[in-house]
Parts: structure tokens; sequence; C-alpha cells
């Protein structure tokens, strides 16, 4: 993952003035009802997203029917347990992990606990924030609600455990005595007794109605990442590096030690009747130990990553398990197999670009890129060669070709007719950040992760040039093609393209220089930084026009419109602005993703403006209204769906059973809706007018 963030932090490429390419996941999309259908009117369609980043943190409602998970994209997702189906997502926090997720008793309220310090107490039915709760100064690790629900319990990095009362959301005792950070919090079944572990590798007691430390169990040789309380209380397990511990409450002594993972345990849990333990952790294996005899009934396997979290359903029969393959796993317990895979099927809305004529959207998928048809608001072809994530597209001015730069370290050339790879292109040491053709489209130009330009010849599809630049994110040409922009450090350089000398070096940004852009008549560079502005550049002076100011974080994609009169940035913070070049000033701001933005671009035309999130989705903004048009959604299976914000939608033959209808808490799927909403003339009229409303009233 820590490569992702790298590519959003420092690479969107120069292409994207050329427009960009819709795909990806839909957010929630109020339905207009039909006169026709009797369809209730608080329904919401969507399509089924999934967390875009590692599952920390897995739970049961305690009647069993809810799943729910927190992630390192700073959401909250509510799960149907029996038929898979996501049901709704919470948003809040404001950093990436969401370390911790539970239920109350009475299953009406949830906490969670993420790295921005807080606790977020939620309205499961509406999905609404009841009440953050603010005092620690560090991470919180852990929560947990008191059996009798009237009290929290938060564990955080600043070593401290906080109780808090539910009903004022104040805090009523703050528990000192870690020497470093907690990592697990534990309510004993009858409330009276907190358990705490740390990486000062103590365990810890304390008696909740004074906030007394009772009891310190150490000697432990590593970090107590996880503790659970049996049923009875008598006992307490706990994840110690490889090893599993259980523990006599009243004697602080050892009951037993189980030692088969191969790696560090995460996470622990006992089963209702305490009869099964449950555990997981970095070697992507869950055990289940009988606790009588210490021996391993199952070993269960089928997660990809680091299991990061387990629960056990009020039941006992179900095992859910999160991971940092970004899933949830539900398994039979007795079986020992599989139920079901809790998940999205998209990828990130990375790169995407639109052809010179404006006809085609190319979107990257993974490995593979997709190529739209933009009028009839469907996909035509498939592109793959690639063997990981494409990072970079772009189309050749003729439109012809199209390249893209992958984290396989090679560029692939590509015929647009045929659908083929002409020619794949070798050269960097790591992998490649931005491509971007010439004016002429003669030439290519690539960075990549080992600070390296490299100048290609399109035509013989051979190495021209390598120069090492400064710490290079991102390139753009010239329009006359004599120059590029290159974006890195803290600065712009420009270079030369026939003797590679500095022309000149823009200076003025206070942190890295993420994307870089010209004008169309070339007269004008933008650059968007970390320093969460965008600096508009006099490109023959060298110096800065104006610096605009108005996202509050990092600020990763920029593109101008094709009159050059607009500028649209996206950001960190979820957003994208748009800006009067000639003031300096913002004139809307779009908002609408959950997560950060990506990449944006205009059309040829100038018409609408393209952006692509991390929360999966892309969007089609009208640029005059700032209204969403439609969503071009790829999923992992090649399926496909281009969707209204008032729900019609075109589809692949099986795209649409990722479309979930959400009436209060109670998810179905599309089947029963398709012939009120499958309406690809209305899709179609709706991108050609730019307006949905106009599109059914012809």
């Amino acid at each position: 993952m820590q490569k992702f963030w790298d590519t959003y932090k420092i690479h969107i490429p120069e292409c994207f003035y050329r427009g960009l390419v819709l795909f990806f996941i839909i957010t929630i999309i109020p339905i207009p009802v039909p006169a026709s259908e009797k369809f209730p009117s608080e329904a919401q369609i969507f399509v089924q997203m999934g967390h875009s980043g590692s599952v920390l943190s897995v739970t049961f409602s305690p009647d069993g029917k809810y799943v729910l998970s927190g992630g390192k994209d700073k959401i909250l997702i509510l799960w149907d347990a029996s038929s898979g189906r996501e049901i709704r997502k919470f948003e809040g926090h404001t950093n990436n992990d969401v370390n911790s997720v539970t239920f109350s008793p009475d299953g009406k309220t949830l906490a969670s606990g993420s790295r921005d310090k807080t606790i977020i107490l939620w309205d499961i039915e509406t999905g609404s924030i009841i009440k953050t709760l603010k005092g620690h100064a560090s991470s919180v690790r852990s929560v947990a609600f008191s059996p009798n629900g009237r009290t929290l319990a938060s564990g955080s990095w600043d070593k401290t455990i906080i109780l808090w009362d539910i009903e004022t959301g104040s805090a009523i005792k703050t528990l000192k005595g870690h020497d470093d950070y907690i990592d697990s919090v534990a309510f004993s079944p009858d409330g009276r007794t907190l358990a705490s572990g740390g990486q000062d590798k103590t365990i810890r007691l304390w008696e909740v109605s004074t906030g007394r430390e009772l009891q310190k169990f150490e000697g432990h040789t590593g970090h107590v990442k996880s503790v659970a309380f049996s049923l009875d209380g008598k006992t307490l397990a706990s994840g110690i590096d490889k090893n599993i511990i259980l523990w006599n409450i009243e004697t602080g002594s050892t009951i037993k030690t189980f030692k088969e993972h191969t790696d560090i345990v995460l996470s622990v849990a006992f089963s209702p009747d305490g009869k099964v333990l449950a555990s997981g952790g970095f070697d992507k294996t869950i055990i289940l130990w009988d606790i009588e005899t210490g021996s391993i009934i199952k070993t269960l396997k089928g997660q990809t990553d680091y299991i990061s979290s387990v629960a056990f359903s009020p039941n006992g029969r179900t095992l859910a398990s999160g991971s940092f393959d970004d899933t949830i796993i539900l398994w039979d317990v007795a079986a020992g197999s599989t139920i079901k895979t809790l998940k999205g099927n998209t990828f990130y809305a990375k790169s995407v670009a639109f052809s010179p004529d404006g006809r085609i959207l190319a979107s990257e998928s993974y490995d593979t890129i997709i190529l739209w048809d933009i009028a009839a608001g469907s996909a035509i072809k498939t592109l793959k060669g690639h063997n990981e994530w494409v990072s970079s597209i772009a189309f050749s001015p003729d439109g012809r070709i199209l390249a893209s730069g992958g984290w396989d370290n090679t560029i692939i050339l590509w015929d647009i007719a045929a659908g083929s790879a002409i020619k794949t292109l070798k050269g960097h040491t790591s992998w490649v950040k931005s491509v971007a053709f010439s004016p002429d489209g003669k030439t290519l130009v690539s960075v990549g992760q080992d600070d390296a330009i490299i100048l290609w010849d399109v035509t013989a599809a051979s190495f021209i040039k390598k120069i090492k630049g400064h710490w290079v994110k991102s390139v753009a040409f010239s329009p006359d093609g004599r120059s590029i922009a290159s974006g890195g450090d803290y600065n712009i350089t420009l270079w030369d393209i026939v003797t590679w000398n500095v022309i000149r070096t823009f200076t003025g940004h206070t942190d890295w220089v993420v994307p870089v852009t010209f004008s169309p008549d070339g007269k004008t560079l933008a650059s968007g930084s970390v320093d969460k502005t965008v600096i508009l550049w006099n490109v023959a002076a060298g110096s800065a026009i104006k610096t605009l100011k108005g996202h509050d974080s990092n600020v990763v994609t920029v593109a101008f419109s094709p009159d050059g009169k607009t500028l649209a940035s996206g950001s960190v913070d979820k957003t994208v602005i748009l800006w009067n070049v000639a003031a300096g000033s913002a004139i809307k701001t779009l908002k609408g993703h959950n997560d950060i933005l990506l990449s944006v671009a205009f059309s040829p035309n100038g018409k609408f403006l393209v952006s692509g999130s991390g929360d999966g989705t892309s969007r089609c903004w009208d640029k005059n209204t700032g209204r969403e048009i439609a969503q071009f959604i790829s999923f992992r299976d090649a399926e496909w769906i281009v969707i209204t914000p008032e729900g019609y939608y075109n589809s692949s033959k099986n795209g649409d059973k990722l479309l979930n209808v959400r009436i209060g808490n109670n998810v179905y799927g599309m089947d029963r809706y398709r012939s009120a909403f499958y309406k690809p003339q209305i899709v179609e009229t709706a991108l050609k007018l730019g307006d949905t409303q106009k599109a059914i009233s012809e």
C-alpha cells in the first residue's frame, strides 16, 4: 500500500489537460420514483464499493444481523451478514486509519477510534454522527463499550486510557500506567474490570469504578497487540508476538500458551460459549484453538495479506476476519470454510485521459486499461499487458496511440484501433510515474521513481536520451514542444528539449511539487503542491503570477480548460476547485468524493470536467453549473456501469448485479427494479446534453 500512497502524493501526469476518464464506483444516489413503480421514496441506489484500503477492525452486531468494518480509507462500512451486501458507509474521520470499531450492547450506536485522535459515536439507522469525543493526544487504537452501554473505553498511543460517559460525551477518568503505546482494551463481562495491553509488554487490569490499577502482568517478550475476556470473565487471552497466552485473572498466572503462528498475532477472540479461541496475524492465517486442550481445531487460509481483526458472531457459528487485502471474509466455524467475502469490485481511479477528439475515454483498472465510448456511455475495448498497476496514461495528439506507464517499470505503446500493444519500452529501473507526448506526437517523455527523465522516439519505439533530474514527480511538454517542465522537490525545472540544459527553475512552493501543466498558449505554468497551494507562473520571466489558496490539504492534480481561462485543481481534501485564471479567484468547489482526488481533466470541448478519486469513483461534472452528470464504473471482473445521479444506468451484462438498493438498513439487489432504471438511452442523451432531466423529457 505504501507504494500507492507515494503515487497519489507525488504523481499526476501532465497529460490530464487533454481530459480524463470516468470509471469505478458510485456513491449513494437518491432515486426518483417513476409513477408506474411502487418504490419507497426513501430508497437509495448505490454500487457496492467496499473498502479502498486495508481493513483494520471487524465486529458483529449484537443480533448477528450486521458486520461492521473500519479501514485505512477513513471509513466504516455496515454489511448485511446474510447476503454480504454493503448497506451503508460512515464518513467523518479525518485521518486514514479507523483502527477500531464496535457496537453498543443495544446495537443502536457505533463507536470508532481513529488515527485522527478522536472517537466518533454514530447512529446506525441514519449514518450520522452523534458525538465526536476528543481528549487523546495521539492515535486511538482500541475502543470498547461497557456491558451496560453507558461507558466507552479508549486506548491510545498517547499511553493513556480514557473512560467516557456515552450520554454526555465527556471524559470520566483517564487511566495512566502504561509506559508505551496502548493497542487494545476490553471490558470484563460484568463491566467491573478493564484489561489493556500495550507495547510496553504488559497487560494491566483496572477497576472501572475507581480507575485504580488492580494488577499488572509482566515478563512478556513482545508487544501485546490484543486482549479478550472469556464469557465467564475468569480468563484473559492476549496476543503477544507470535504467541497467544491464556491468563488466570485471579492469580495473574499463565494457564496455556499457544505457539503455532509463524508471525506476530494481531487479534484474538473467544467464541460465545468460551470453548474456542480464534487468532489471526501477520502470517495471513487464522487459527481456531480448543481452549480445553490447547490443540488446533482448524487453520483458515484465504486472505492474501495480514489478518488484522477476528470476531465471532453472537451464535458462534460464523467468524469474521478483516485483512490488509481490503476484504472481510465470513467463515463457517464448524466446516472451516469460506461463506462469503465482503468487498468492493473496483480499483482506484488513478489515471484517466480523453482522446483528442473527445470520443474515447481511457481509464486504468489495476493492470488493465479500459476504452469507453463517451457518446454511447459504454465500454469498447480492454487493453491488458502490464503486470502491475498502470500509473499513467496519455493519448498521442492524433489519437491513434495510447502510452501507459506502470509499476512494472515499463511503458507500453498501444494501437487504439486494433486494441493491441505495439511496443514495450524498457529503461526505467523503478516504477513509471508519468508519461506525456510531445505536441507533434513524435516523442514521448517519462519519469520514474528512479528520478530519471527518459525521452523516447515514438515511431521507432526506441530510447533517445536519459537524464537524472531532481526528485521528479511529473512532467509536461510545452505547447511548442521546445521544452519540458518537471515538478519535484520544492521546485519546478524547465528543460531545453534539445540541449537538456536547465532554462530556469521556478521556486516558491514550501513543500513537494506534485503536478505541473502548461496553459494552452504556453505562457503560463500551473503547479500544485503538498503545501496546499496552486501557483501560476510566468514561463518567460520565471516568476510567480498568483498563488491560489483554498484547499485544506495536498494539491495532487491540476488541469487547464482548453481556452486557458479556467484551472481545475484536485486535492487530498476530497474537493475539486475551479479557478478563474485571470482573477486568481475560486469559481466553484465541487464536493461529492469520499476520498482524495487523484486526477482532474477537461473534455476537449471544455464543456465537462471529470475527476477521479481514491474512493473508486470518477465523476463527470458540468463545468458551468458544477452539477454531476454521470459516473463511469469499471469492475475487477470486466463488468461496468455508467449511471446518472438520478439512478438511470447502462451496464454490461452482469454489471448491475453490483448495484444495491437500500431502504433503511435493509439492502436488496437490483433485480426487481431493473425495468425502472436500466435506461441506456437516457444515459446516452444525458451525456450528450449534459443534463439528465432534459434527457428524460426528450
